[in-house]
């Protein structure tokens, strides 16, 4: 187990503090728990806001998300002011790699901190921060969008997005 893997272990641990570690092929279980456990009410902090998304991503194709248009789970915009619990996993079966950076108009700055920061996501790893803390990954009107681009240029990908936050 590399140090990054522990780190995102123990986010992930201190999120859920009254589930079951996750591992091997459920280690994107987390980011679902966190979904589910927020759509019944019985996710322990205070979190009003979440969706998980699957994005089929087209060869050389771009995903756009926006965290306060997007739709959450309850059907309504996101709405977040704050992102809590953001994870993005790009499937095993990619053929190659994603990358998540901010989109150039309102990108999202408050994880990728330029506008020219671009993450590599190779093929089954997850990425994303986890903060129980106010105003650690704040989100506003011109700071909302993170773009995922599929760098292969003959396959689609397929990418997934689990997302919790505060609304206003």
């Amino acid at each position: 187990m590399t140090i990054t893997q522990a780190t995102i272990e123990q986010s992930a641990d201190f999120q859920l503090a009254n589930t079951p570690p996750y591992t091997g092929s459920d280690r994107f279980g987390a980011g679902v728990e966190v979904a589910e456990r927020w759509s019944t009410g019985t996710l322990d902090r205070q979190f009003e806001a979440g969706a998980e998304f699957v994005f089929s991503i087209a060869a050389l194709g771009t995903q756009l998300i926006d965290l306060q248009t997007d739709l959450g789970a309850d059907g309504a915009a996101l709405a977040l002011v704050d992102v809590r619990y953001l994870k993005i996993q790009a499937d095993e079966a990619n053929a190659s790699k994603v990358t998540v950076e901010p989109d150039a108009t309102d990108g999202w700055l408050s994880w990728l901190t330029a506008v020219t920061a671009v993450m590599d996501i190779p093929a089954g790893v997850t990425v994303g921060p986890v903060s129980p803390i106010d105003g650690s990954y704040v989100v506003a009107a011109a700071n909302k969008q993170l773009l995922l681009t599929n760098t292969d240029a003959a396959n689609a990908a397929t990418v997934r997005v689990v997302v919790v936050g505060t609304r206003a």
